[in-house]
């Protein structure tokens, strides 16, 4: 089972001891793995390209978030398959040979953590490690890579990413160039992923915790706060495609979203300053303090941000 090598634990030491990292050393030694999964999978070479996105992009390519997250997500882009039969083969064949590269490196995936449900248009793979420091609550003891037969909406960049620990100490580590969702459409997706989510009124869906919806208030809070394109127009068009995504996705759990998402997601919207409020306190101060670094917005201005936000895009669409 993969695990960092006696001198980087040495260094993860050096750095919390030395107090260059507000950090717990579990989340370092983290993101150190999670780097070399990233660092792996761009040797990757399948008959579809990987894109990669979600918080985990916006914190180590794109720089707006100062949290260690520890999701691999990426958007499947290839050719179209000529039937439905094609494309569920085609993606299985892609789900195998991602997880054979994996295991080629040296990674550990159980069959079990092998996984695809929707025709294969969703795949994950839960990638195992040992870890060298005591267990941080806000972890899985776990890395998943998550691949969405979704390809990109809009125009996609290049760019480079390192570790956190690489930051604070120099590893003489290259950077691993990856192609990359752009801010407005991670932006958009987040809005809806969240407040569609919290729509959800069947008290037998199972419901993530707060602590798993909670990095969508502080990423797009920290996405309004950069100004990064916040308000560009295409977020609107991914927003509305993503709602209608979901609508369609979630018809039988949720026929209430499925309805009127736009609805349902204002009405959601005003939950988050309502029954859930301190849970959702609760779960933001925790995730503040294990996971993110640097400056940290309060939860109340986090919440403000997140709701400026999700106005500013159902407005069209409630008109």
């Amino acid at each position: 089972m993969r695990e960092i090598t006696a001198a980087q634990r040495d260094l993860i030491l050096d750095a919390v001891g030395e107090g260059l990292s507000p950090l717990p050393a579990g989340v370092l030694e983290k993101d150190l793995l999670v780097t070399a999964v990233l660092r792996s999978l761009a040797e990757f070479q399948g008959s579809a390209e990987i894109v990669f996105c979600g918080g985990t992009c916006l914190s180590k390519a794109h720089g707006l978030v100062r949290r260690m997250s520890e999701d691999v997500d990426f958007k499947i882009q290839g050719p179209a398959s000529t039937s439905r039969g094609a494309a569920r083969r085609a993606l299985s064949d892609l789900k195998h040979a991602v997880a054979g590269h994996l295991r080629g490196a040296g990674y550990e995936l159980p069959a079990e953590g092998v996984q695809s449900r929707a025709e294969n248009t969703k795949i994950s793979l839960r990638v195992a490690y040992d870890s060298r420091f005591p267990a941080v609550a806000s972890l899985r003891s776990e890395i998943r890579v998550q691949l969405v037969a979704s390809p990109p909406r809009l125009p996609v960049e290049v760019l480079p990413l390192g570790s956190l620990l690489g930051e604070v100490i120099d590893l003489n580590e290259a950077p691993v160039p990856w192609a990359c969702v752009g801010v407005p459409e991670t932006l958009a997706e987040k809005v809806v992923a969240l407040l569609r989510r919290l729509s959800m009124d069947d008290p037998a869906e199972e419901r993530p915790g707060a602590g798993e919806l909670i990095r969508h208030v502080y990423d797009v809070a920290m996405i309004e706060r950069s100004n990064a394109d916040a308000g560009d127009d295409g977020a609107h068009a991914v927003f509305r495609a993503a709602a209608l995504g979901d609508a369609r996705e979630f018809a039988k759990r949720d026929p209430m979203f499925a309805r009127d998402p736009f609805v349902a997601m204002e009405r959601a919207l005003a939950s988050l300053h309502g029954n859930r409020d301190e849970s959702l306190r609760t779960a933001y101060g925790r995730f503040a303090a294990d996971m993110v670094y640097g400056e940290v917005p309060s939860f109340e201005e986090a919440r403000e941000l997140f709701t400026s936000v999700a106005r500013r895009l159902l407005v069209e669409e409630l008109r």
